[in-house]
């Protein structure tokens, strides 16, 4: 395994994990269940934390495929700005989690920072998984638009012909 198989890897558990952590944390304000915070806390720990295996691996990943056809620096550099971006929001989503689970009263500001800085965070980690995915699968970029035929299509039509013949 190299650096950008590893990378491809460990990149979806914060983006994830974000997602879980806030419904969970949702569930736990609408059941009003102390219990089910803290496990929401956690996660939200757990995705900071898997973070920096992600961020940092990411430079060595772009090492790897920088020299591939189709992969161009501004496809790799726009990943990477909003990748910084989305980590230090995840890092500061985690360090508020680690003081929810800290305080013994846990408070409405602690509760609303939690919200905004999770949908906020997991809406930058989306935009950097997004431009990420677009470095080598052209199918996902904006401009993308299916060949009118593939060469499956035509290998296909090919064969059918032999076929009848």
């Amino acid at each position: 395994m190299n650096f950008a198989h590893f990378h491809l890897i460990v990149n979806h558990i914060p983006l994830i994990g974000l997602l879980f952590a806030f419904i969970t944390f949702l569930y736990s304000l609408i059941k009003k269940s102390e219990e089910v915070r803290k496990v929401a806390l956690i996660l939200f720990i757990i995705a900071g934390i898997s973070s920096i295996p992600t961020y940092f691996s990411g430079g060595e990943a772009e090492e790897i495929v920088e020299h591939l056809a189709g992969v161009t620096e501004h496809m790799i550099e726009e990943h990477e700005e909003a990748a910084e971006v989305a980590f230090v929001l995840t890092l500061i989503t985690a360090g508020i989690a680690v003081g929810g689970l800290l305080l013994t009263q846990f408070s409405k500001q602690i509760t609303i920072a939690l919200v905004i800085s999770s949908i906020v965070s997991f809406a930058f980690m989306s935009n950097a998984a997004k431009l990420g995915g677009e470095i080598r699968h052209q199918e996902t970029r904006d401009k993308f638009s299916v060949p009118k035929a593939s060469h499956l299509g035509e290998n296909k039509e090919h064969h059918e012909k032999d076929d009848d013949d």
